[in-house]
């Protein structure tokens, strides 16, 4: 497990330097990627539990299926992103599928499976046991958590935990503080604004689905991770 977990981070690593932007590149905000649409007005705080309790309900109890963006920008403007398709299907038999590239890493309850996209024959599978608790098995958040380096993506949350929603992992004392309805074209978009240990965090949301989450990931919030989120291709078809 050591071997792979050094061998999935290293695949991790790789991708996210193969799509780093040159130091010229300018803050995602500022070079057409949606900072979030006009604001129209201040939603209450029943409106915003509506649609985080619709938010959660439609990956907790339906699967779901998104193109997912991960941009981390650095100091100075520049970024590096990577792209991957999250699948997931809640429950006691469900299951949870990260497409990064050629690798295909799919986690059932106890058990995770890695394979190469271009050579099936060239897998990797292996029951996931947590230490100390040898009867029992992780669910598919539980086993990615255990094998791969964090993923700040709020979808495994989502589906799988019984808990608070972790919306990413590498923030903690996430605490909304406002709400805005927003003027996007569809009827129900909503942006949260709050802070964290470590700065400001926004959530929009729409359609009771995750469109686009952004923290700051040093007090300057000049390092922020943004993670862009849509239907992917068999789930709008």
């Amino acid at each position: 497990m050591t071997r792979f977990r050094t061998a999935m981070t290293a695949v991790l690593c790789l991708c996210a330097g193969a799509s780093a932007q040159p130091a010229e590149t300018t803050d995602p905000a500022d070079a057409g990627v949606a900072s979030g649409p006009a604001r129209a007005s201040v939603a209450g705080s029943m409106e915003v539990a509506a649609h985080l309790w619709g938010v959660i309900g439609r990956y907790r109890f339906a699967a779901t299926a998104d193109l997912v963006r991960v941009t981390l920008v650095r100091p100075g403007g520049r970024s590096d992103m990577h792209s991957m398709e999250v699948r997931c299907v809640p429950g006691a038999n469900g299951m949870a599928r990260i497409e990064l590239g050629e690798l295909t890493i799919e986690a059932r309850r106890g058990f995770l499976r890695a394979v190469h996209r271009r050579d099936p024959t060239t897998f990797f599978g292996e029951a996931v046991i947590p230490a100390g608790a040898p009867d029992s098995q992780p669910n598919p958040a539980g086993v990615l958590r255990s094998t791969l380096p964090p993923l700040p993506i709020p979808h495994l949350s989502l589906a799988f935990d019984a808990a608070e929603v972790d919306w990413c992992p590498l923030v903690e004392g996430l605490v909304w503080e406002r709400a805005e309805r927003l003027d996007d074209g569809t009827r129900d978009g909503v942006r949260l604004e709050g802070r964290t240990d470590l700065g400001k965090a926004s959530l929009e949301m729409a359609g009771a689905r995750v469109r686009r989450f952004e923290a700051d990931l040093e007090p300057s919030g000049e390092t922020r991770v943004i993670v862009e989120c849509e239907g992917a291709r068999a789930e709008r078809s």
